[in-house]
């Protein structure tokens, strides 16, 4: 393989993620804010985000940035020679 890689950034501008989080963030049904109740927020965005990194050999699903102007996703997926995307 060459190391090329399709690289897709996600930016938000919301509050970002506190640094007690950060280690949670993909595990599934984590959520960050407990204080919502409310049965439309399942904490599985970020682990099935995560998903095409895991499956796809090689790829990663970072932080890039987060803090109080918003928080930076970067999924990296590497080009196999052979494969179309």
């Amino acid at each position: 393989m060459d190391g090329a890689a399709l690289t897709l950034q996600v930016a938000d501008t919301g509050p970002g993620i506190s640094t007690q989080s950060l280690p949670y963030i993909f595990d599934r049904f984590y959520r960050a804010d407990v204080s919502r109740t409310t049965k439309e927020h399942f904490g599985l965005d970020l682990s099935i985000a995560k998903e095409p990194a895991d499956l796809h050999g090689g790829g990663t699903l970072r932080v890039a940035r987060t803090g109080p102007e918003g928080t930076i996703f970067a999924l990296r997926l590497p080009l196999h020679r052979g494969r179309h995307i």
